[in-house]
């Protein structure tokens, strides 16, 4: 099965993720653990990352920079914050080092 990200490229943890919910019974589906729960933080953040390393490759197109703008908001909410309980920013910082470096 594949699945998509917004931008239509295929996502591999997308695709796992749901290959393993889908491989469970019904009831299983709804426990949570804290294995399950880092990995899926750790694919959120892995994922916000490429998304930004890959749009900024794209400058100076436009849709480009809309794109970066949407992902270092994400970066600079309180909702990404509550789901990974990281520093946004910081990560921000080091993620624009890596673009630049490219």
């Amino acid at each position: 099965m594949d699945y998509f990200n917004s931008e239509h490229y295929p996502d591999r943890t997308a695709a796992e993720a749901m290959q393993h919910v889908m491989s469970h019974r019904e009831e299983e589906a709804f426990v949570l653990s804290e294995e399950g729960c880092l990995q899926l933080m750790e694919a959120l953040v892995r994922l916000a990352v490429e998304d930004y390393l890959r749009a900024y490759r794209c400058l100076p197109c436009r849709s480009a920079k809309k794109r970066l703008l949407e992902i270092e908001n994400f970066f600079l909410s309180e909702r990404f914050h509550w789901l990974t309980g990281l520093d946004g920013s910081a990560i921000l910082r080091i993620v624009r080092r890596e673009a630049k470096k490219g």
